[in-house]
């Protein structure tokens, strides 16, 4: 069973979320409102796929019923590593988009602290202080 549901989790990449903002018995629906419907409908392997069937809850034909949809991304893990993810791959954009000069001066840093390795220096009392006087750009 631990392998089926890993399976599920692997190959279901997105999920289908609406709300319904129209109803014939309740007119216009406020997102607030009880009233308003929301689902979740399973996961699906493609982005394509997902999309095909928010475009099919968008109107009911046999209630009548209009819901916005959204085609999501499933994240399968805590917050704390969606957040983590995250901020990984807004820095991967970032060194991206800056390109090669960004590259160069994170290794022009890095070299300048193994040739003066004494830079940092830890205070058992205290957290680590920086002998800035001797850094030359």
């Amino acid at each position: 069973m631990t392998k089926a549901w890993e399976l599920y989790e692997e190959r279901g990449q997105y999920t289908v979320v609406g709300q319904m903002y129209y109803s014939p018995e309740h007119r216009w629906l406020d997102p607030a409102d009880a009233q308003a419907a929301k689902v979740a409908l399973g996961r699906y392997a493609t982005e394509g796929q997902a999309r095909k069937d928010a475009e099919s809850l968008v109107i009911g034909g046999a209630t009548g019923e209009e819901f916005r949809t959204w085609v999501l991304p499933v994240w399968n893990g805590t917050p704390a590593t969606y957040f983590a993810h995250r901020l990984q791959e807004r820095k991967r954009q970032a060194m991206k988009a800056n390109g090669p000069a960004e590259e160069a001066e994170l290794e022009r840093r890095i070299q300048w602290f193994k040739d003066h390795p004494d830079a940092l220096h830890y205070r058992p009392d205290g957290p680590a202080r920086c002998d800035c006087d001797s850094y030359t750009a």
